[in-house]
């Protein structure tokens, strides 16, 4: 997929090779940061990658996580246009735990309280979350108007605050 970017929106090619243009999915991902450290829950950092499928990684503190997860050295939620939310915990290779992405549903772009909530709920009680399974909700390829208008609402939610 060929890329061209102009700042916060990129155009790019399709799936049939159709031009589309992409919003910049940053400012969704700070809203989301926000909701979730609202909670009193500290994301340690943000990272994004704008490439053929866009998506974004927030590191949540060990602090925060160490009581659902006292032996994971990291919990990290993921973001993908293609999936929307899922989280998992990261183990140290000598502690024989794996790590599998729990997925929280709701779409591809659930708002972002209800991500908050949710991973709010993760770590009061892990066992209480079930993975949603039934993505993924689109192809990045999709040429989707409603989806790009209700990611770039968050750009302008930011602009204007």
């Amino acid at each position: 997929m060929t890329e061209l970017t102009d700042g916060t929106r990129s155009v790019a090619a399709g799936r049939y090779g159709q031009a589309m243009t992409r919003a910049d999915h940053r400012p969704y991902l700070r809203a989301v940061r926000a909701a979730i450290e609202s909670k009193e829950i500290p994301v340690k950092t943000v990272v994004t990658d704008a490439g053929a499928i866009r998506e974004g990684l927030l590191h949540l503190d060990p602090q925060a996580t160490a009581a659902a997860f006292p032996e994971a050295a990291e919990v990290v939620l993921r973001w993908t246009e293609e999936h929307g939310w899922s989280y998992a915990a990261f183990y140290p290779p000598h502690s024989g735990l794996g790590t599998s992405w729990t997925h929280l549903g709701f779409g591809v772009l659930p708002t972002p309280d209800e991500v908050a909530n949710w991973i709010g709920t993760v770590l009061i009680n892990p066992a209480l979350i079930v993975s949603n399974e039934d993505d993924p909700y689109r192809s990045a390829g999709d040429n989707d108007e409603d989806l790009e208008a209700r990611i770039a609402a968050y750009g302008s939610k930011s602009a204007t605050a």
